[in-house]
């Protein structure tokens, strides 16, 4: 969206099919457009801000000096309660670091811990049982499960990791998904439709769903609002507040600055594979995080 404040003279605002405004850029901000296109009104405030501190001393997940192909000795404790953003341009290690993590990408050296005890990053299998989730980038390629209905890829995850019976209950699948969609306001028609039936946005609120179904205490998001709607945008940044808030700790790794300060507690930033610094809450700001991000020398807490 900042884009168009730079380069267009007007603008129109069209929402579920309808005309709802047109006029001059220069008569509208960022966080009006946001209200027209969403339909609804946000106080204008960081959603951080409104949160209570939730963060405990309970660690949830400690990784210590872990290398991989593009990363290198990378520590940090995640505790309960906590979102820490990971950060870096393109190149900088952090995508191939969230996969690692997961177990989708290989490991050199190094641990992952959980509460539930050390993950065996070769197998995912084994990281979802100690209780970890990741809901990954590109949700065309890694996300959604094309060839089958909304409702079966909601349960995709709970399938995998906790479904015992013999036989599949077609109530029990519409009450999970049912829940799910009241909780994250998905539009859909039918849960019966294929997934493909739905818009950017409401894909990425079922493939978060699916992963909530394993109720993990750590969960990783890997540019969770890429590709999507800045409504479906706010819907996914209060979500994760409120898993934070009940004691889930998360990992989001984002590129975005706006999207980074509205929900994290720490910003770990990276650099040619490194962690190049690692800013609190009170000292996130958009110059710190791109000096570190490019290698530039700062007095920043490492």
């Amino acid at each position: 969206m900042p884009e168009i404040f730079t380069i267009c003279d007007r603008y129109t605002v069209l929402r579920d099919g309808r005309f709802i405004e047109s006029g001059l850029i220069k008569d509208i901000d960022e966080h009006k457009a946001t209200e027209l296109l969403i339909g609804k009104t946000f106080i204008n405030a960081n959603l951080k801000e409104q949160q209570e501190p939730c963060m405990k001393d309970e660690v949830l997940m400690s990784v210590k000096n872990l290398c991989g192909e593009t990363f290198e000795d990378i520590s940090f404790d995640l505790h309960k309660g906590e979102v820490i953003a990971v950060t870096g341009l393109q190149g900088a290690g952090s995508g191939e670091l969230a996969t690692a993590i997961f177990g989708a990408t290989g490991v050199k050296s190094g641990t992952v811990e959980t509460k539930n005890g050390k993950l065996n990053t070769k197998s995912i299998l084994n990281v979802m049982r100690h209780g970890v989730a990741m809901i990954p980038c590109n949700r065309k390629e890694r996300g959604i499960l094309p060839d089958l209905s909304i409702r079966d890829n909601n349960s995709a995850a709970y399938f995998t990791l906790l479904h015992k019976k013999l036989i599949i209950s077609n109530k029990e699948e519409t009450e999970r998904f049912e829940k799910n969609r009241k909780k994250m306001e998905i539009k859909v028609g039918s849960e019966k439709d294929p997934i493909t039936s739905l818009s950017g946005g409401n894909q990425q609120k079922v493939i978060v769903g699916r992963w909530l179904e394993t109720n993990a205490d750590v969960l990783i998001m890997d540019n969770p609002t890429q590709g999507i709607d800045v409504g479906a945008k706010y819907s996914i940044y209060r979500l994760i507040l409120e898993l934070a808030s009940q004691g889930k700790g998360i990992l989001v790794f984002s590129t975005e600055f706006p999207e980074i300060y509205q929900i994290a507690d720490r910003c770990i930033v990276m650099y040619k594979g490194k962690i190049s610094g690692t800013l609190g809450r009170q000292e996130m700001d958009e110059t710190r995080m791109m000096a570190l991000s490019t290698g530039t020398k700062m007095e920043v807490r490492k």
